[in-house]
């Protein structure tokens, strides 16, 4: 079993795995959701990579990610992660 410390962790991961990496965490309106997705910039259409002229969030707790099913980008905060799942390896996320 592999280990999310933070951050970072997570989005290296979103970037460099084989798969999607599959996040469950609880939305704002307190359902949980379940979302394949990816930072892998081979895996997201060119025309949706971002051009550096957005506003970045001012709470760092938020990931932004490109959701494989939904072939968009969405945002869920770090601190709401329940599972991780990527290349057939669960991970434990230190936050819980």
């Amino acid at each position: 079993m592999g280990m999310i410390k933070n951050i970072k962790d997570l989005k290296d991961l979103l970037q460099i795995s084989v798969t999607p990496v599959v996040v469950e965490y609880i939305k704002k309106d307190k359902t949980s959701r379940i979302m394949k997705s990816t930072l892998d910039f081979n895996k997201i259409p060119k025309d949706q990579h971002p051009k550096g002229t957005g506003k970045q969030d001012s709470d760092p707790d938020f990931v932004n990610v490109w959701s494989v099913d939904d072939n968009g980008w969405r945002k869920f905060r770090f601190s709401a992660i329940k599972s991780v799942i990527a290349n057939n390896q669960i991970y434990s996320i230190k936050n819980k």
